[in-house]
């Protein structure tokens, strides 16, 4: 399942709030955000090659668990709308750490860029549960 415009791609956000809201195509992934919240672990992992939907993913995730924002219109027609764990959306506060600016090439340029503060937190708040996203 999709939504948006077949013939809007865009291939250099990671950002799900822009796909939706500037009518991109978005192939519905959002059955993910069903596995996260089911599975018992503590620690999940997400691995995968470069350019596979890592950071889409976890941006996804956060846009429907962050308490400071309501999100549920962007998430109109996709699969985790008929799910029962659409209850949960917008109910829990979302650390979201980025790390797309770290200079990772080797430990010194790793060491410099957090000392500049290329790892931004993107946003925080709220009351229940945190998730670290």
């Amino acid at each position: 399942m999709y939504v948006g415009n077949k013939k809007r791609i865009d291939i250099t956000s990671s950002r799900f709030s822009k796909f939706i809201e500037n009518d991109n195509l978005y192939v519905d992934k959002t059955a993910f955000i069903e596995h996260v919240l089911q599975d018992a672990n503590n620690v999940l992992l997400f691995t995968r090659p470069r350019r596979m939907g890592k950071s889409l993913n976890m941006d996804t995730l956060a846009v429907f668990l962050d308490c400071m924002k309501s999100t549920a219109r962007l998430f109109s027609g996709l699969y985790i709308e008929t799910s029962p764990e659409f209850r949960k959306i917008n109910q829990y506060p979302v650390v979201y750490l980025d790390f797309v600016n770290l200079d990772s090439s080797n430990l010194e340029g790793l060491r410099i860029s957090f000392r500049l503060r290329r790892c931004v937190v993107l946003h925080f708040g709220c009351s229940s549960g945190i998730f670290v996203v």
